[in-house]
Parts: structure tokens; C-alpha cells; sequence
């Protein structure tokens, strides 16, 4: 019990998070599960989550909402998309740290 002394300290707010970003990054996600709670999901965290069944159209749809620099360090993903889909991931990662400068 000493172990979880310091996270029964937490606040209940903090605790609450901790474990919706637990789960975000290790739960094993299917499709369905992601459009069904893609409003309480937190996809920077999701993004980095090595136990979704990833695939092309899971990635495409939810395209704005992913942290494609987390993508493309995600070594799941690297193991189980072919070489065209990791072009993309890392041109939309190029695009997405590119600063626009307004003249």
C-alpha cells in the first residue's frame, strides 16, 4: 500500500486524469470504441497508444485530432502500416511544424 500513498494524496481531479490518460495511451482501442468516445478520448495521449488496431481509414478520420509527431514515434504503427502510409505520416509531421509566416 505504500506504493500508492502518494497518488491517494492527489487530488480527486488529478487522480481522474491520470487515469483517463492511462487508459488513452494503453487501453487496446478498436475502431468502434474510438468514434464512440472520441469526445472524452485526449488524442495527443491516444496518439501515442501501441495497442490500437491502426489502420488507414482509423487514421485518416480522425486526422485533425491526432499528434502525428507522436504517430510517427509510435513503433506499432512503424511494424504494421507499409512504406506509403509512413511517407505520409511523416509529411503530414513535416506540414504540421511548418510556420506559416503571414506577409
Amino acid at each position: 500500500m505504500g506504493q500508492f500513498k502518494n497518488y491517494i494524496c492527489l487530488t480527486r481531479e488529478v487522480r481522474m486524469q491520470f487515469l483517463k490518460d492511462s487508459i488513452a495511451e494503453l487501453y487496446p482501442f478498436i475502431d468502434d470504441d474510438i468514434e464512440f468516445y472520441n469526445d472524452k478520448l485526449d488524442f495527443n495521449i491516444l496518439s501515442y497508444n501501441s495497442k490500437i488496431k491502426w489502420n488507414y481509414p482509423l487514421t485518416e478520420k480522425y486526422r485533425d485530432n491526432w499528434d502525428w509527431n507522436s504517430i510517427e514515434q509510435n513503433d506499432s504503427i512503424s511494424k504494421n502500416f507499409n512504406l506509403a502510409l509512413l511517407s505520409l505520416i511523416r509529411l503530414l509531421v513535416h506540414y504540421q511544424n511548418v510556420t506559416v509566416l503571414e506577409i
